[in-house]
């Protein structure tokens, strides 16, 4: 089973992921092209590569984080994983004028099982930012907007995946882990039955 994280830096999809996986006794995976970079959990190699590629032009960092969704959707054929950000999140980032690509990787990729999408108002994210690092890059760009929330949105019907939207603002971590847990377990229990 794939569970994908998605959501925008500030809420909370990191831990949460890491708490899903925890609680569900899955894999879970963050930036996965370092699992090809670095060995164990150090992101040292991967780091300075991103720096690179994201100085370049939105389809050549399509297609590099691409390479990551494809690694993420092979591992999920043979273990069950909680993947920090996956394919929205690449749409949202990467995505000008290459749909065609989008439909490609969506296509090869296949769906993750369920994609939460995380909801934490910019006002919110911003806050968590400066509180965990007051000298965050991430203060200064432009991604502090509700517009992110209607392109993956947009993405994840236009490719019929089913996904919920949590609203992070109005909830506590925990409660936020728990309702996702709560869903995962329903959507295997309809599978069960289905069976």
């Amino acid at each position: 089973m794939h569970i994908a994280i998605e959501g925008m830096d500030g809420s909370g999809k990191t831990s949460t992921a890491k708490r899903v996986a925890e609680l569900l006794g899955y894999e879970f995976i963050e930036k996965p092209l370092h699992l090809i970079t670095d060995k164990d959990d150090h992101f040292e190699n991967y780091m300075e590569v991103i720096g690179k590629v994201n100085q370049m032009e939105p389809r050549f960092k399509a297609r590099f984080y691409g390479l990551g969704n494809y690694l993420v959707s092979s591992m999920a054929r043979n273990v069950n994983v909680v993947t920090d950000r996956h394919l929205a999140s690449n749409y949202y980032w990467n995505c000008v004028d290459d749909e065609d690509y989008f439909n490609l990787l969506v296509s090869e990729c296949g769906l993750p099982d369920i994609t939460f999408v995380l909801h934490v108002s910019a006002d919110e994210r911003k806050r968590r930012i400066a509180v965990r690092n007051p000298d965050d890059p991430d203060l200064c760009r432009s991604v502090f907007d509700d517009s992110c929330y209607e392109r993956m949105k947009y993405f994840l019907t236009k490719h019929q995946m089913r996904y919920f939207f949590i609203d992070s603002d109005a909830k506590g971590f925990d409660e936020v882990v728990q309702e996702i847990v709560r869903i995962i377990k329903q959507h295997i229990n309809q599978k069960i039955v289905s069976l």
